[in-house]
């Protein structure tokens, strides 16, 4: 799979990374086994997103990304309150187009908030991240 999403317990983040070949059906289907294995408390986290500068991410055309939009939008309905910070973290040669259309396409996302910067210097993005912790809801309150 060339998507890998994973919670980093350290510094309390749900990070996604995507190599090679991705395709949005890798998105969805290693969000949704992250947030199966947590119980939602990873949808409720920060979220880091990098694509490696050899991932070929133009493949996600406006159709790909209604679909990974919908799928958000069932992920807010199945937990509820999502209110987050996502940095889209465009390293080395990473055209940033891709995730400039998920930017807009999010913003009236029905069912889940996430403030959404595309940035290229990963410490200044954790910072960002790490400055504001998304709030407590009834799934992640232990975490």
């Amino acid at each position: 799979m060339a998507v890998r999403y994973y919670v980093d317990e350290e510094n309390d983040l749900l990070i996604g990374e995507a190599s090679g070949l991705a395709v949005v059906d890798d998105f969805i289907t290693s969000a949704s086994k992250v947030f199966a294995e947590t119980d939602g408390a990873a949808f409720y986290k920060n979220h880091l997103f990098v694509i490696e500068p050899d991932t070929l991410a133009s493949l996600l055309d406006m159709d790909a990304l209604g679909r990974l939009r919908e799928q958000f939008e069932f992920w807010g309905e199945k937990y509820p309150g999502r209110d987050v910070r996502t940095v889209l973290l465009c390293e080395g040669t990473v055209e940033p187009l891709v995730f400039k259309r998920w930017q807009e396409l999010s913003k009236d996302a029905r069912n889940y908030r996430s403030n959404i910067r595309i940035m290229s210097d990963r410490a200044e993005a954790m910072a960002w991240l790490k400055e504001a912790r998304p709030a407590q809801t009834h799934l992640n309150r232990g975490q």
